[in-house]
């Protein structure tokens, strides 16, 4: 069993409270996407009572992932997962393949530690132009600010700090 966040996975299968047929289905899906996507730390998460299959690379993150349903996967565990896995790596803009750490540097991670995905349909120019839009009115309505410092080290480079406050300034803090 491991954690991440507030989130628990089980890793033995023989601890899972699912039916024995959905524990085929889970463990070939596993099977083809560790042998598809090796190293990726592959999570798969049946709910019987929600009728579906919850897939996470763990190494990316424990909080988004795909979702398929159970009657779709009991028909074609390992196409379905295979699938599902090259789509999470690729919302990530990782290439489909083996896990290497090189392919997550420079990759952006949220506060608790996860990569933070593409969720939308959108090519990257038209990405960066939404959020350049929506950071700018966030500015105009108050809801974001940015501070800078700016300081000379020694050997004569500037250094700039730059800060970002995101939410509602609520009178007590520091500018």
């Amino acid at each position: 069993m491991i954690k991440r966040g507030e989130t628990t996975y089980e890793l033995d299968p023989r601890k899972l409270d699912v039916t024995s047929s959905l524990e085929v289905v889970v463990k070939r899906a596993g099977a083809a996407l560790e042998e598809k996507y090796p190293g990726w730390w592959w999570c798969i998460n049946p709910d019987e009572t929600a009728g579906v299959v919850y897939i996470y690379a763990l190494r990316l993150s424990g909080e988004w992932g795909y979702t398929i349903k159970i009657a779709d996967m009991q028909e074609r565990p390992r196409r379905l997962a295979i699938a599902a896995g090259g789509e999470i790596l690729e919302r990530y803009n990782i290439r489909r393949g083996k896990y290497k750490w090189s392919l997550l540097k420079g990759k952006m991670v949220d506060l608790r530690g996860n990569y933070i995905p593409d969720i939308t349909d959108r090519l990257s120019k038209e990405q960066k132009k939404v959020r350049d839009t929506e950071l700018t009115k966030a500015v105009k309505e108050g809801k974001a600010a940015f501070a800078h410092e700016d300081s000379v080290q020694e050997d004569g480079t500037v250094f700039r700090k730059i800060a970002i406050r995101i939410g509602e300034d609520d009178g007590n803090s520091a500018s």
